[in-house]
């Protein structure tokens, strides 16, 4: 909604109202976001840092090509660890049931030795960890397709600025020193005119 009104109204306003109100709109609509930015921190629901999921990411890739390497293989009966609790061993998450997409990454929580230390999650994670990377893993192609529009928007705003001020804009407002009634600027040694 911002980048639309940025380069719609907010330039219908700085064309017929000047620099002045162009620049002071936004100042004012920033100004009103951190007050009600402030206004909530009453509300705000505190947790504790529980490490970066990005971190347990890479232990299931870890162990999972550690398990293959040690010659897993992914079968109906294999035995894939979780927790005994009611609860997740990631603090704060629920317990994930097993899909049978990304299978390769089952091998993460495949039980290799019975008599094994369970702690590490370098060598076994549990099977909700697994899961949660999956997921993350299932949401790339809708971040990547974002990329796209970003570009896009990036270049309509350059687009239109280099093009609205033609030869003569573009001159008058390198060899001018004010830009409205409030605001000043100072010329760049780039922009000034070769003697």
């Amino acid at each position: 909604m911002g980048a639309i009104l940025g380069i719609t109204l907010l330039v219908f306003v700085e064309e017929k109202k000047g620099y002045g109100w162009g620049f002071g709109v936004p100042t004012v609509a920033i100004v009103c976001s951190i007050l009600i930015l402030a206004a909530g921190i009453p509300f705000y629901r505190y947790q504790k840092p529980m490490g970066s999921p990005f971190t347990r990411f890479l232990q299931v890739l870890v162990a999972s090509i550690r398990n293959h390497f040690h010659g897993a293989q992914l079968k109906r009966e294999a035995v894939l660890y979780e927790v005994d609790s009611m609860e997740s061993d990631i603090f704060g998450a629920r317990k994930l049931t097993r899909t049978n997409q990304y299978r390769f990454l089952d091998k993460a929580a495949m039980v290799m030795d019975p008599e094994a230390n369970t702690k590490s999650r370098w060598r076994l994670c549990t099977v909700t960890q697994v899961e949660e990377f999956k997921s993350f893993i299932r949401i790339l192609p809708v971040w990547a397709s974002t990329i796209a529009l970003s570009i896009s928007f990036a270049q309509l705003s350059t687009f239109f600025i280099s093009h609205h001020y033609g030869p003569k804009t573009w001159s008058k407002l390198q060899h001018s020193s004010r830009l409205g009634p409030c605001f000043q600027c100072h010329q760049c040694p780039l922009t000034r005119p070769h003697l």
